[in-house]
């Protein structure tokens, strides 16, 4: 009975210890931006106070930069928060758990029940239309510009393969090997000869190809972000397993250097006795060539390379036994740590006593898309859904145990415990069964086999199961919340990463007009200037330090934001002829220069622009051709 209560009350006691560590920790990675609410407000002060130089000038101009700053800031987060509102309305038709989806399955579960009720053949399940395929396509591209403006990137192959090794996991849950069931997801949502959007294809053309995995042709994953995750506990099972399998591969590694041992002392001792003869030929030669006034040729080549090879033996020798000297101490050998969950930490049994803290690179936020193919199982009927799961501080290695409809596989050691049990009864009961197979021992062992056999079945089963739920459940331990809190979570990290970029833009511009003395072509930057720019800034002031932007932030530059309000002032570049501007040729920044305006005329545009946005109800004032009014810049860019 006490024994029933264990594992239950080890459960209890993991879950307060993973309560008090987030607790007493620091924050995570993936929220480091969003829990400091005044990290803008810090920037606007940092950049504004920058041009203070004591003068009434500089005091002047740090206000209006401030002031303007505050405007931007306020206008972005009012445009990111309408565009939030706009995904999730968009996305309402497309959520396999909304109300449509909900509707419709009542739908078709009423005309089904009413069919049999007929005795008819229930209806097939509702086929996608070109017009659902359309507008889920849509959606996905307006979701893909949101998620590079937020700093997200697609994953690679690389990012695939640092999957293959181990699993880092959690208290629960180590190495378990999975096994996806690919056509459980509909390849629609991102093939293109089926009306879907494929993100790798947008990327290429925007001049940014990524090399795709093999789930790219499944689903699209997001990536942002990079960090570290632990796990803190005593570990005694997973570190005698590693203790064991150390000590398996150093034993391998032994037999192997004693083999080659074996086979190289013979040869080396034919290797040194064919030189010794050569030797002796060659010097009975030199005595030869001597007594007959004759000079003979240098050494071939081939003997000094074999001089050289010697020597690459020796120093080969000597790494040998430097690493044996380490096995000999308890370190994992070289490349040991490859597919090593505890990497190159020192074990030994004393360790087994120890607690222990397993740290291992992550992602801060991860997102899904995909789509189920048995939509009236997983999305109600709604046959041209698409299902998002946002994910936080995702150990690297685990990437493919949030791939959806994974299963799991029984691990290789209880899977090899099963087996050798199975055979030892069998091996034990075989000359019984043989022999004597209607006696009482033979009946007594055959009972005993097939008992051994139904609770090696039920163990399978069992554990199978156990490991499937903890699989889930380490899937849901970091999900962020439903599909329209993601939504929501995205816009808002692409609201911060554009405010601080579009922030830093304008410090470039306003500090190089300044130095300039006014406008002209001394006063203009190129887009990669003005990026550097920023970036020297957070790498270079302290005070912005917290406030680093992702290292890939996409999509279209934070240049556009100004450019929209009019603070922008275009100029063609030193290998243009003539003045003409076009949108292709901007995009690149390699031939066009870009300058602000005078302080005061773009507080003025920034207070003129946010009166026309207030009167759209948040809503671009020149996003559609309704605005009735020019657009108040100096060129018809658009980003």
């Amino acid at each position: 009975f006490y024994l029933t209560l264990l594992p239950p009350v080890r459960q209890a006691l993991a879950a307060l210890r993973r309560t008090a560590q987030r607790l007493t920790a620091a924050p995570s990675t993936a929220d480091a931006a969003l829990n400091q609410p005044n990290n803008i407000a810090t920037l606007q002060t940092v950049l504004s106070r920058s041009f203070d130089d004591g003068t009434a000038e500089g005091e002047a101009a740090a206000a209006q930069f401030e002031r303007l700053s505050r405007a931007v800031s306020t206008i972005i987060a009012v445009e990111y928060h309408g565009r939030a509102a706009e995904l999730q309305a968009r996305y309402e038709r497309l959520d396999p758990r909304g109300v449509h989806a909900q509707r419709n399955f009542r739908r078709e579960t009423a005309e089904r029940t009413a069919a049999t009720e007929r005795g008819e053949t229930p209806p097939p399940p509702p086929q996608r239309s070109a017009a659902q395929a359309a507008e889920a396509a849509a959606f996905s591209a307006a979701l893909h510009t949101t998620m590079r403006e937020a700093g997200f990137r697609l994953s690679s192959a690389r990012d695939e393969a640092l999957t293959k090794g181990y699993s880092f996991g959690d208290e629960a849950i180590w190495n378990v090997p999975v096994t996806m069931y690919w056509d459980a997801l509909d390849r629609s949502l991102v093939a293109p000869d089926e009306g879907g959007f494929d993100p790798y294809s947008a990327e290429a053309d925007a001049g940014e190809p990524v090399r795709r995995p093999l789930w790219a042709g499944h689903l699209s994953v997001y990536l942002r972000g990079e960090g570290t995750v632990e796990k803190r506990g005593y570990f005694f099972v997973a570190k005698a397993e590693e203790m064991l399998w150390r000590a398996a591969k150093r034993r391998a590694l032994a037999v192997a250097a004693a083999a080659e041992h074996l086979v190289n002392v013979p040869a080396g001792w034919l290797r040194s006795r064919a030189a010794n003869a050569a030797e002796r030929s060659r010097a009975m030669l030199e005595r030869a060539a001597l007594a007959l006034g004759l000079a003979l040729k240098q050494p071939p080549p081939a003997v000094a390379g074999e001089a050289a090879q010697a020597v690459v033996s020796e120093g080969t020798a000597a790494e040998w036994a430097k690493a044996k000297a380490k096995a000999a101490a308890g370190g994992p050998l070289a490349g040991e740590s490859a597919g090593s969950t505890f990497g190159s930490m020192q074990l030994g049994w004393y360790a087994l006593l120890e607690e222990s803290v397993l740290t291992a690179p992550s992602h801060a936020h991860v997102l899904l898309a995909f789509r189920h193919s048995d939509a009236a199982t997983h999305a109600g009927s709604l046959p041209h859904h698409l299902a998002l799961a946002l994910y936080r501080d995702v150990p690297k290695n685990d990437l493919d145990l949030l791939l959806p409809h994974q299963q799991v596989e029984m691990p290789p050691v209880q899977k090899a415990q099963f087996i050798l049990f199975g055979g030892l009864g069998v091996a034990a009961g075989w000359r019984l069964l043989v022999v004597d197979t209607f006696s009482y021992a033979g009946l007594l062992t055959l009972y005993a086999m097939a008992t051994l056999g139904m609770r090696t079945a039920v163990r399978w089963r069992a554990s199978k199961a156990l490991y499937q739920q903890l699989l889930v459940s380490y899937q849901s331990a970091n999900r962020l919340g439903s599909a329209d809190d993601a939504l929501l979570y995205v816009a808002r990290l692409a609201e911060v990463e554009q405010t601080k970029r579009a922030l830093l833009a304008m410090h470039a511009l306003t500090e190089r007009r300044r130095e300039a003395g006014g406008g002209g072509d001394e006063a203009a930057l190129s887009p990669a200037e003005v990026a550097a720019h920023g970036e020297r800034l957070l790498r270079e002031w302290s005070e912005l330090a917290p406030l680093s932007t992702t290292e890939d932030a996409g999509g279209p530059s934070a240049l556009h934001h100004l450019d929209r309000i009019g603070l922008l002032e275009w100029r063609a570049g030193p290998d243009r002829q003539d003045g003409a501007e076009t949108a292709g040729e901007s995009a690149s920044g390699a031939d066009v220069r870009v300058q602000m305006v005078p302080l005061g005329e773009a507080v003025r545009r920034g207070s003129r622009y946010w009166g026309r946005l207030l009167e759209r109800g948040g809503k671009s004032p020149w996003a559609g051709e309704a605005a009735g009014e020019e657009r108040p810049r100096s060129s018809g860019l658009d980003f």
